[in-house]
């Protein structure tokens, strides 16, 4: 799950990564999903860590949540296709 802003570059592929921007998260959580296992990412993973957190809080045990560490700046290569 990508939960840097619509405005941030670069675009990840859609049919890979949900994107719901930080400023939406309160409102996703309330409608909650289905997926057990999520992993957040931003630009530089602080954003991630705090997104982390709140689903965390909110669905406890009942998902396994991750937050990658150093965000797409460091994974770049891993995430941009050619």
């Amino acid at each position: 799950m990508d939960v840097r802003e619509k405005h941030e570059v670069p675009v990840l592929d859609k049919q890979i990564f949900t994107q719901v921007p930080m400023s939406e998260l309160a409102n996703f959580i309330t409608k909650g999903f289905s997926q057990k296992h999520v992993v957040l990412i931003c630009q530089h993973g602080i954003r991630s860590v705090a997104a982390a957190e709140a689903l965390q809080e909110k669905f406890g045990n009942t998902k396994k949540i991750y937050s990658l560490k150093g965000g797409i700046v460091k994974w770049r290569d891993y995430f941009i296709r050619p």
